[in-house]
């Protein structure tokens, strides 16, 4: 139920829910105001920043201009909020024919990975001609590995912690 919004303390259950589709109707691309509710609610609480990650489907195709850029900007708080998230991310049911631990593994990238930051748009962004977008890329690019960082670090502690008890 975690990344979902669901019965963990920050997601809030059905609140939590009608939280995120309240975040999904924001424009925060276009609105001061919009921007700075979600990411005061994203940084306060990191469940609904995971829950609403998912649906964070903002144009990244790079260019110069302040829409691109705030976006960009935007998306890496967001990024940079899940991180706090202490629930493991949603592992899907279908996905048994990897090997072990694989659909894992994937679960924990995609739950820092805005859906629409893709090896394309990465590739874009960082060949660019505009040295601002290939700063915007790889800060975009550094907020989503530090978050995927800080939940390997936290999931290394609980498998220690398991291995001792």
């Amino acid at each position: 139920a975690g990344a979902g919004g669901g019965k963990s303390g920050g997601g809030g259950g059905k609140r939590g829910a009608t939280v995120v589709r309240l975040l999904r109707k924001l424009k925060p691309t276009e609105s001061c105001r919009h921007a700075e509710l979600l990411l005061m609610v994203t940084a306060t609480r990191p469940q609904l920043a995971a829950a609403y990650l998912p649906h964070a489907t903002y144009s990244l195709e790079p260019r110069p201009t302040v829409p691109w850029l705030a976006a960009a900007m935007l998306l890496g708080k967001v990024v940079a909020s899940t991180a706090a998230d202490p629930t493991p991310p949603a592992v899907p049911a279908d996905r048994g024919a990897g090997g072990t631990g694989e659909a894992e593994g994937l679960a924990f990238v995609r739950a820092a990975l805005p859906p629409s930051l893709n090896k394309t748009t990465l590739t874009k962004g960082l060949q660019h001609s505009s040295g601002l977008v290939r700063h915007a890329t790889l800060c975009l690019l550094l907020q989503v590995l530090r978050a995927v960082r800080t939940r390997i670090a936290r999931l290394e502690v609980l498998a220690a912690a398991v291995g001792a008890a």
